[in-house]
């Protein structure tokens, strides 16, 4: 609804304002919506669980029936051998997958998203599980967008919005409001959480959070989703309602014949342990623990190339995977970056020698008019220790420039900004 109201009346409605919201209100809201987050499909799963997921398994489950049944007839052999088989089958299993989770756990736990906050007219720097509805959001271009929300002001703004709606090209915002009955990929004066600033800068007031935006809807029917099941896991289920037909027509084959025939001399129980002894005969103890010795050797494999398998039977799946697509920004790169040479039409200057880089002026020329033509933010922690917020790129000349003393603070009282293009691949 936010998208056919104009600016004015959603900041009443969330009762915020462009300042931001107080750090009172702040605290009030976190205990109203909750933290920005929301749970998705396995994310976090008890070890009981774990151990108990070892046991669904169709062949495991005939085999522990089978081991029970010999154990009721006194065949207790039998009993241990298969009862054993299996218990070393499900811890196998187990010390594996718990081992992964833990591991991703730590891996989630280490993955934060930031975003850039306006509150009570200071610019900081927040996690994005901080976010609560009425908080004011700068965007840049390159930014995740970590919240749902009304654009407020904007200049040259278009964001990837693939995620949800699959549409390639960036769409280009707006700040006028729509008709109520517009669609969700056409509300060009909102932006949703996940996609991503493509150019141009804005600011926005925050409607939604957590598995209230419509990214979180998305993550909620994914959760519920059910799990059809991997090609061994369904090759295995086969294999065992197979099977176990095939036993269950031969043991009571068995047992009918020698109660009917003529010349059979057996009482019913000598008949039936028979029967059973057949049935265990014909189980492959041996099949299920090979499988997940072997699926275990596999994850090892993996763990060894850095790669972590939640799921043991996963690792078979794996092998029918021809191409993996991944993120590189922060992924397999830092995600930062740093000036570390200026090149003019005279000389090039090795930004780590700051005694040289002081006495030329086209360097420092180039870095100042860098520092200028920035949206990034100093931001000071309590402990004195001095942090850059905003676009990677815009950083990097903040970080050369504090190394020889150059403050964007101090320039910005001396020339103020009177308009700005927004950086834009098309316009670069």
């Amino acid at each position: 609804m936010y998208h056919s109201q104009n600016i004015e009346h959603v900041l009443r409605e969330l009762d915020s304002s462009r300042e931001g919201l107080s750090a009172k209100e702040v605290s009030k809201r976190v205990k109203k919506y909750g933290k920005n987050k929301f749970s998705t499909a396995g994310e976090s799963i008890s070890r009981f669980k774990i151990f108990l997921n070892q046991w669904k398994s169709p062949l495991i489950i005939i085999l522990v029936v089978a081991g029970v049944v010999s154990g009721f007839l006194g065949d207790f052999l039998d009993m241990t051998i298969i009862l054993i088989t299996t218990s070393v089958n499900a811890v196998i299993g187990f010390v594996q997958e718990d081992k992964a989770s833990r591991a991703l756990k730590k891996l989630g736990s280490m993955i934060k998203y930031k975003a850039i906050v306006l509150r009570e007219e200071r610019v900081i720097s927040l996690n994005s599980e901080e976010i609560t509805v009425g908080d004011i959001l700068i965007l840049n271009p390159g930014d995740k967008i970590q919240a749902d929300g009304r654009i407020i002001e904007e200049k040259d703004l278009k964001v990837n919005e693939t995620l949800l709606t699959g549409e390639v090209e960036p769409i280009k915002k707006i700040l006028e409001k729509l008709d109520k009955n517009t669609r969700l990929p056409d509300r060009k004066n909102m932006v949703y959480r996940g996609t991503i600033v493509a150019s141009g800068i804005a600011k926005i007031i925050v409607t939604a959070i957590g598995a209230k935006t419509e990214i979180g809807k998305v993550a909620q029917l994914v959760k519920d989703t059910q799990d059809t099941g991997t090609p061994l896991q369904l090759q295995l289920k086969k294999l065992a309602k197979t099977l176990g037909g095939i036993i269950v027509l031969i043991s009571v084959g068995v047992l009918l014949l020698g109660i009917f025939s003529p010349y059979a001399d057996y009482n019913i129980i000598e008949l039936i342990e028979v029967s059973v002894a057949m049935a265990v005969a014909a189980i492959p103890e041996g099949l299920v623990i090979s499988l997940t010795v072997i699926l275990a050797i596999g994850m090892q494999k993996i763990l060894k190339r850095n790669a972590l398998v939640r799921r043991l039977v996963s690792a078979e799946t794996l092998g029918s995977v021809s191409v993996i697509c991944c993120d590189k920004t922060g992924t397999i790169t830092e995600g930062k970056m740093y000036v570390t040479k200026i090149s003019t039409a005279s000389d090039d200057f090795d930004v780590e020698n700051e005694d040289n880089l002081k006495q030329k002026k086209e360097a420092l020329f180039i870095l100042t008019a860098g520092i200028f033509a920035n949206d990034a933010y100093l931001q000071k922690s309590p402990t004195g220790r001095v942090s850059v917020i905003g676009d990677t790129t815009d950083a990097s000349f903040l970080h050369a420039g504090l190394k020889i003393g150059i403050e964007k603070v101090k320039l910005e009282k001396i020339n103020h900004r009177l308009d700005e293009i927004p950086f834009e691949s098309k316009t670069k």
